[in-house]
């Protein structure tokens, strides 16, 4: 039994590169309600809910049986997740995306498991990249992991680097994490640093104001929905799930 935690999904409309992309049907579904299925699929018998920027995606979720509220205009989904989690109040939070149509619901689980109680008050999830076109994918977020599980950085860049450049390949980012109720208490109170603009990435703050962030290894079978392009790529790996 997991104690007083739940997972929440921020979802906005205003995507940047895929404006409306929770809403964007795949195989005849709002991509935000497949997020939801493969968090049902964990196992985990957890409460779900959405926090969105959109009436539109709100009434979507609630119809389909899952609390959905509005939120304030934020600038990252962890914000979204912090402001969601003063009324929730829950001890432990777990952030699916809401552009991760095709998220290992066996993944969902053995982060959660392993989050929940542990030694870190956030963390992240990584795995293997061997394709040396998404290492160099400014789409695609590269980690550096160090020794004691912790996460270093996060980057579009290829990283880690060497100086005869014969690097190809390193670790990517599996986008789920995890919050205490206080780290996102904290969080709310940090400005956002430089490398978290110059990266276009929140866990950064978290890094940047030195807390320990962990990194947990899970499964390659991820796959976000930046942009139109990866719209054909899911819908072959939804496949699975039908």
């Amino acid at each position: 039994m997991i104690p007083n935690t739940a997972i929440v999904i921020p979802a906005r409309m205003a995507s940047t590169r895929f404006p409306g992309k929770a809403l964007f049907p795949l195989r005849g579904k709002p991509m935000i309600l497949h997020v939801i299925d493969r968090c049902r699929e964990s196992g985990l018998n957890l409460p779900i809910f959405v926090a969105t920027d959109s009436e539109e995606i709100k009434e979507v979720v609630n119809d389909y049986g899952v609390e959905a509220s509005i939120t304030a205009d934020h600038p990252t989904g962890t914000d979204r997740v912090a402001e969601f989690n003063e009324r929730l109040n829950f001890e432990y939070v777990i952030n699916i995306q809401g552009d991760e149509p095709v998220f290992n619901p066996m993944d969902i689980s053995k982060f959660t498991s392993e989050f929940v109680g542990g030694r870190f008050t956030v963390a992240t999830g990584y795995t293997e990249l061997l394709d040396e076109s998404e290492f160099v994918d400014p789409n695609t977020l590269k980690v550096v992991v160090g020794s004691k599980g912790n996460l270093i950085y996060v980057s579009r860049s290829p990283i880690p680097g060497s100086k005869n450049g014969d690097i190809k390949s390193g670790l990517r980012q599996v986008c789920v994490y995890g919050y205490s109720r206080d780290a996102l208490k904290k969080f709310k109170t940090f400005l956002r640093s430089r490398n978290e603009i110059l990266e276009d990435h929140e866990i950064l703050r978290f890094i940047d104001n030195e807390f320990f962030v962990g990194a947990i290894q899970l499964s390659d079978g991820s796959f976000p929905v930046d942009v139109y392009s990866d719209v054909e790529v899911v819908e072959r790996k939804l496949e699975i799930y039908s």
